[in-house]
């Protein structure tokens, strides 16, 4: 995907089985997933207000239409090294129970549907639960 381009992508062409669709993104090389349901939006990286006191992901805070946003660095919080801000930079603007917050990753890459027909059953018992942060 080409975030020179003056369009973000959207979710219009995705909206028939909400549940089943993810936004995948890179950190660090690596590729990711949320579903579609708990972004709120994808904003181009602009200059963050810095704020002090804040855990070391935390790298700033954006103003979106008058809320404050703070924004994690991805790659800071799994790698302990920070993401560097390039041209396909972008801050996927979340929201979980009520709470906005703004992940600065790598790029956006695809808005892809997920069947259930395209799941298989991890054969490690490590993965059964998830990863924790």
């Amino acid at each position: 995907m080409n975030l020179d381009e003056d369009k973000l992508p959207t979710f219009a062409e995705h909206d028939d089985e909400p549940e089943h669709v993810f936004v995948v993104f890179s950190i660090h090389g690596e590729s990711y997933a949320l579903p579609v349901t708990v972004v709120t939006e994808i904003v181009r990286m602009q200059r963050l207000m810095d704020v002090v006191d804040l855990p070391p992901d935390v790298i700033g805070v954006l103003n979106i239409r008058g809320r404050i946003v703070p924004v994690v660095d991805l790659k800071l919080r799994f790698t302990n090294a920070p993401e560097a801000k390039t041209p396909t930079s972008v801050a996927l603007i979340i929201e979980v129970e009520g709470v906005l917050t703004g992940l600065f990753v790598e790029a956006v890459l695809n808005v892809v549907r997920i069947t259930p027909e395209m799941v298989q059953a991890s054969t490690d018992p490590s993965t059964a639960s998830g990863v924790g942060v």
